[in-house]
């Protein structure tokens, strides 16, 4: 369903685990060294699945409640373009060879490096290069030592040099590498842009199972997708200006294959750029998808950085070159994240603020409406519920028509509310019958509220909200099948 409860709901930033997983197996061999346990196991990896939907971990939660204009105003349209910025882990980005952004969608591991080292002396037991096949590769000629090991892994796509110096002990396990970005072109940069990727399973002992290898991400994913624009375009150019070129990052995990990235001493500034001919009407709202996200290397956020946009109105022909400095959305760009930028409003994500008013007095409660604060045009409907409270405690319930105080619904209550209220046979709500668009407001919820008897309970004082939700104007039926007849597909007059 499409719609929330809240009296003031704020948008909040999604974090989840990011993880493609990666497993060690063992097979039975005999024992070489004088180390290795007796009848010990020759060390292979499987990839828990080679076939990862970069997508399907991704969270559509909106991390930020603000709405950025995008640039100045829009002629032909007398107004701004909205932007959002949506942040999430990684989730479901296994690894590939990139083109993809190390998430096998299609595209499977086909080389991994993996180091082992031991967890009492840091000794390094073996280094390889692996040839994954089917999902699958196995370490040539190691075997499972008496004491534990742990295992780091780094991938790479694109052939891009990378290979970290680890350091190991029982409870600190670590890295360092210093990474350069390839040459920026302006055009094609995101098919040229690697991904980086580590794991690290700690404190293994010889065993039959399987040793899972969690990989996270190093660098910073960006995505821009379209929202709905006033009338069709195609958007031809995307780009990131202010971006660093090259640092050193230092990278650390625990004892349950979480991995963490601090990078440092980033120099160089380039503006990263594609090429696109995307139409705002497309059913898949990605401007550049998997092949071509933008992959970056994590930085702080200045007046620098920012995004640019260029796109052609169908109607008039006319191009608009649009650009947005991030330094008022986000304060850095960090590892192992996805950040999604909409340009339009997205049409999924809307979201409600009820405004009311008190006297001076304490007696009387005005001027309450509900204003749609999300990215998209909705409707709402609308409970009053109360309680009598005394030192944060509530003491007594509030009815509204138990006596105790009057409204004064006023005119506009009825010229754009409907009563569909139990009472009314209906559901409990009331229905606010127009449209509400992005920023708009409803009519009065009431015009006031005023008591007119004593609380219940000495020293009480009563308390009363409006529980409000709101629905996408497509959604209105799905979500609310019980609604009133009456409602309007127009918006509020």
């Amino acid at each position: 369903m499409n719609s929330r409860i809240s009296r003031n709901i704020s948008l909040k930033k999604v974090c989840a685990a990011l993880c493609f997983g990666v497993t060690l197996s063992l097979i039975a061999t005999s024992c070489r060294d004088d180390d290795v346990v007796k009848k010990g196991t020759v060390i292979s990896f499987s990839l828990a699945d080679s076939s990862i939907d970069t997508r399907s971990g991704e969270v559509t939660t909106t991390n930020l409640a603000k709405v950025y204009s995008l640039g100045t105003e829009i002629t032909e349209w007398g107004d701004t373009i909205p932007m959002t910025l949506t942040i999430t882990d990684r989730s479901g980005e296994g690894s590939a060879t990139r083109s993809n952004p190390l998430n096998n969608s299609g595209n499977e591991v086909t080389k991994m490096r993996v180091e082992a080292r031991t967890d009492n002396a840091n000794k390094e037991y073996f280094i390889q290069e692996m040839t994954v096949s089917d999902g699958k590769a196995v370490v040539s000629g190691r075997y499972w030592p008496v004491e534990s090991l742990t295992f780091f892994a780094s991938t790479a796509t694109l052939g891009q040099s990378f290979v970290p110096t680890f350091t190991n002990s029982t409870s600190n396990h670590t890295g360092t590498f210093s990474y350069t970005m390839p040459t920026a072109d302006q055009t094609s940069d995101a098919t040229r842009q690697p991904d980086l990727a580590v794991a690290i399973a700690a404190g293994k002992t010889k065993t039959t199972a399987d040793v899972p290898l969690t990989f996270h991400h190093a660098l910073t994913a960006v995505t821009f997708k379209v929202g709905t624009f006033k009338e069709t375009a195609t958007i031809t150019n995307i780009s990131l200006e202010g971006c660093k070129t090259s640092g050193d990052c230092s990278l650390s995990g625990d004892n349950t294959g979480n991995v963490a990235f601090t990078w440092s001493n980033q120099s160089g500034t380039v503006t990263y750029g594609q090429t696109v001919s995307k139409p705002t009407t497309d059913a898949d709202k990605t401007i550049n998808p998997t092949d071509y996200t933008f992959l970056i290397i994590p930085q702080t956020i200045d007046e620098n950085t920012k995004v640019k946009i260029t796109f052609t109105i169908a109607s008039s022909g006319n191009t608009y070159t649009l650009t947005k400095s991030l330094k008022d959305v986000i304060a850095s760009f960090d590892a192992d994240k996805r950040y999604t930028i909409t340009i339009g409003v997205n049409a999924e994500e809307v979201d409600i603020d009820v405004d009311d008013k008190m006297s001076s007095d304490g007696k009387t409660k005005d001027q309450i409406t509900i204003t749609n604060t999300g990215l998209s045009d909705g409707y709402i409907r609308a409970i009053l519920v109360g309680y009598w409270v005394k030192d944060d405690v509530i003491v007594s319930p509030w009815t509204y028509g138990n006596g105790q105080g009057t409204a004064n619904w006023g005119a506009d209550w009825y010229a754009g509310w409907i009563d569909h209220t139990v009472d009314s046979g209906g559901d409990g709500f009331w229905y606010y019958k127009y449209v509400v668009p992005r920023g708009g407001q409803t009519h009065p919820v009431m015009v006031s509220y005023t008591l007119t008897e004593a609380a219940p309970v000495e020293g009480a004082h009563l308390e009363i909200d409006i529980m409000a939700q709101i629905v996408i104007k497509s959604g209105l039926d799905s979500a609310w099948p019980n609604h009133p007849s009456g409602m309007s597909d127009t918006y509020k007059p």
